[in-house]
């Protein structure tokens, strides 16, 4: 794109916003003679205080901060006279896999720093582009000009009033100084690079660590964070029609609009009002096997119709479905089987396969749509129990409530804004927990899911046929796949711009694409890969 390039029809312009705190002067000094007993810089316990912050809300035992230096190397007598940007960075890991004391922790992160300034002549960006590319992010970046001697003018003093920093590859900007005699701490960030409620808590946990320091020398020889619960309040989602039950958005959308295509299987197109009559029908078989409310229903069908619509069908029978992959081994199957009838003392299980119900009605559907009962289930009662692949042991079976699904659901649906024209490539097996969100979050959006004409084959070839013959607007995958589907693209002229529904395919993914290569993404989600930036709601690889 070019400087000064007007944004096409849709696009956005990127935004970025101030938070700002100001430590005040009595305070700020009593935290400099603190810092200076204990022999650590200001810059030192900052760095400790952002160490517990990443502990606390990324989860993470070790993360990393780019720090920026002054860099004005002396090659030449008047190089003090020289106006320029002499700024180089420093690459610091902050450990945070123990809550050590501020002390502790401001000490070695102290040494880190005069470490790294050792090496300088080997710049954090050179550090970063040693690194493997899925390692190379580091977009956190910290100023501090705490403890620089303030250089005296002419009845001159420097007041700022406004300011903003936007830097492309950096979504948050830290900022650390002094202002007429006090501490101001300012964090400028990315709109959509991190969650607003997280980064308000942590700015709050920030700016409170250091209040305490200021007043309390026995804080010093504390974590640098207290525990605590996180204060951070769950989003404002909007209310699914139907309750607490994860098929009932599904079931009032097709009494409203039977006619709407709701399901794609190669030639064949089912509408909402099929899928719901075909799922009655399972029902109505589950019921004649005997199954009741509470009791597990394990699938072990193939991608297609009769597989999802025997899983709606457990649900309006009150039932959890438990989606097996036929292709496993009969015994692995059947330890499943067993696990589902210990674990569930006073439950039955009952298990489909094709050659235990008779599939051949699959063309036929069954009763009206208008005629099908919801479910009896509520928000907490099961909806369905995923098996974890067993690479490590015995498969787990790991159970989820109505409720739960349908918090995930609606939050995705909000954050993908997905709508009745969207259509996914469901490329996940039926046994794999992102198949949820390619059956239910777009049933219940009023979309349509595409089942692969390559069924569980991967074969990006079909899935660029499916893509652009069936008009698909979302993907949802593992990062393989994605790869896979990135390098074979269709023929020139024939592509399509698709959504990403997670940024779990975009960790995952290498950069070994063309320069220009397109997808698309939901708002945020491009900070999962430097290299990926946005163009509007689209996607486009740098060269």
């Amino acid at each position: 794109m070019r400087l000064g390039e007007p944004l096409h029809a849709g696009e956005q312009a990127v935004a970025y916003r101030r938070r700002s705190f100001q430590l005040a002067p009595a305070q700020w000094a009593q935290f400099r003679g603190l810092a200076r007993q204990h022999g650590v810089t200001p810059t030192a316990v900052a760095l400790a205080i952002l160490g517990g912050i990443a502990r606390r809300y990324g989860g993470q035992q070790h993360s990393r901060i780019t720090l920026t230096v002054l860099d004005r190397q002396a090659l030449t007598g008047d190089v003090m006279r020289i106006i320029g940007d002499f700024t180089s960075t420093l690459l610091l890991a902050l450990d945070s896999a123990t809550a050590q004391s501020v002390v502790a922790a401001a000490g070695a992160a102290q040494q880190q720093v005069f470490s790294a300034l050792d090496h300088q002549a080997l710049s954090g960006i050179e550090v970063l582009r040693l690194l493997p590319g899925e390692q190379r992010a580091t977009p956190i970046v910290l100023t501090s000009t705490l403890g620089m001697p303030a250089t005296p003018g002419d009845g001159v003093v420097n007041q700022l009033q406004q300011g903003l920093s936007q830097t492309p590859q950096v979504l948050l900007d830290i900022q650390l100084s002094e202002s007429a005699g006090a501490m101001a701490v300012v964090w400028d960030s990315r709109d959509g690079s991190y969650p607003e409620p997280v980064l308000s808590a942590a700015f709050h946990d920030f700016c409170t660590a250091l209040t305490a320091l200021s007043g309390d020398p026995a804080r010093w020889q504390q974590a640098a964070l207290r525990p605590a619960p996180l204060a951070i309040s769950a989003p404002q989602l909007a209310h699914t029609a139907g309750g607490g039950n994860i098929c009932a958005p599904f079931c009032q959308l097709a009494r409203q609009a039977p006619h709407n295509i709701a399901l794609i299987h190669g030639e064949l197109q089912l509408t909402r009002g099929a899928l719901l009559s075909h799922a009655g029908h399972w029902r109505d078989t589950l019921l004649a096997m005997g199954a009741r409310p509470g009791d597990a229903v394990a699938i072990s069908l193939p991608p297609g119709v009769a597989q999802v619509s025997a899983q709606l069908g457990a649900l309006l029978a009150g039932c959890a479905f438990v989606p097996l992959d036929p292709e496993w081994p009969a015994a692995r199957q059947q330890a499943i089987l067993t696990t589902l009838a210990q674990a569930r003392p006073g439950h039955q299980v009952h298990l489909i396969t094709p050659q235990s119900v008779d599939l051949r009605y699959g063309a036929q559907p069954g009763n009206a749509a208008g005629a099908v009962t919801a479910s009896l289930a509520g928000e907490n009662d099961c909806a369905y129990i995923i098996f974890t692949s067993g690479s490590t042991g015995t498969p787990k079976g790991v159970p989820i409530t109505h409720g739960q699904a349908l918090t995930t659901l609606n939050a995705m649906q909000q954050m993908l804004g997905l709508h009745d024209g969207d259509r996914v490539l469901g490329v996940s097996r039926p046994s794999f927990d992102l198949a949820i969100f390619n059956l239910f979050g777009l049933l219940n959006a009023g979309g349509v899911l595409v089942i692969p004409r390559a069924g569980t084959m991967p074969d990006a070839d079909a899935w660029w046929l499916d893509i652009i013959q069936h008009r698909v607007t979302l993907w949802n995958s593992v990062p393989a796949q994605l790869q896979l589907l990135l390098d074979s693209p269709p023929q020139q002229g024939r592509h399509r711009p698709v959504r990403l529904a997670g940024g779990a395919a975009l960790r995952g993914l290498g950069t070994r694409r063309p320069a220009g290569t397109v997808a698309s993404v939901a708002p945020g989600l491009s900070r999962y890969c430097p290299r990926w930036r946005h163009r509007g709601r689209y996607l486009v690889l740098l060269p």
